[in-house]
């Protein structure tokens, strides 16, 4: 999904040390997110609902099947 989400926006989004979210900034979170979801049928969060200290961020939570994924990928015209 970060490889996805790095083509699809040009953000180079890194993976973590451990765990199934992806936390990255952007310059407009809301947008982002809204961009997201009108695009590629996915819903991701941004960060500020978790906090200030979230805020200029997104969370993704990497939580869906490989076949999901791809899908996504595909909608985004990056696959």
């Amino acid at each position: 999904m970060a490889d996805i989400l790095s083509k699809w926006s040009g953000i180079n989004i890194s993976l973590p040390d451990g765990g199934f979210y992806l936390w990255f900034q952007v310059d407009d979170a809301w947008g982002f997110t809204e961009r997201l979801a009108r695009e590629a049928g996915t819903l991701v969060s941004p960060g500020d609902l978790y906090g200030e200290q979230g805020r200029g961020f997104i969370r993704v939570a990497v939580v869906q099947s490989d076949e999901m994924i791809e899908r996504v990928a595909q909608r985004l015209g990056v696959s």
